[in-house]
């Protein structure tokens, strides 16, 4: 796991490109910041990955609010709003699997030694910018595209992690915002 300047210690934090090129403290759990070609704007910071990238910062978390604002146009694949990120093989995910033709699917599950299993899913259309919350609280997850409740799943409570994102497609994701907001 490689590291972009001082990790911060809390659990709750906000980013928007304004702020910086990525996140203060951002780890990368999958490839490296190498794998990104990406321009900024105090608006959008455009990523360009050449292989799946998984990155987190902040503090490991419990119950927690995840918040992004992503522009998705010209990106096909899957990007995943992440939290409780232990390592590659163990975390848990709010995904948008956008397809070259056809609308997309909002999943929200966990990943266990590698092994996914999905809490809930939707095939919806989205508007530009997506907004996507994931919220875990105990068991309960709870997905919301544009504040609208997306997918509503139950299973074990997480361990705590971090918070991040992954993306493994082509094209562009613009990131607009990343937000994660420990919930008491």
């Amino acid at each position: 796991m490689t590291t972009e300047g001082a990790v911060s210690a809390s659990a709750t934090w906000e980013w928007t490109p304004a702020d910086g090129p990525l996140p203060a403290g951002t780890r990368f759990v999958e490839g490296d910041r190498a794998a990104l070609v990406a321009t900024r704007s105090a608006e959008v910071l455009v990523v360009q990955p050449d292989q799946p990238v998984l990155f987190v910062a902040g503090a490991d978390v419990g119950d927690v609010e995840v918040d992004a604002t992503l522009d998705l146009a010209g990106f096909t694949g899957m990007v995943m709003l992440v939290h409780h990120v232990r390592s590659l093989q163990d975390y848990d995910f709010l995904a948008v699997d956008k397809p070259a033709a056809g609308p997309p699917t909002v999943r929200q599950g966990r990943v266990t030694g590698g092994q996914t299993t999905v809490f809930a899913d939707k095939t919806m259309p989205l508007a530009e910018p997506v907004e996507l919350t994931a919220v875990a609280a105990g068991g309960h997850f709870r997905g919301l595209v544009a504040g609208e409740l997306a997918t509503h799943g139950h299973g074990p409570a997480a361990e705590p992690g971090s918070v991040g994102l992954r993306i493994a497609g082509t094209g562009p994701v613009g990131i607009r915002r990343l937000a994660a907001t420990a919930v008491e």
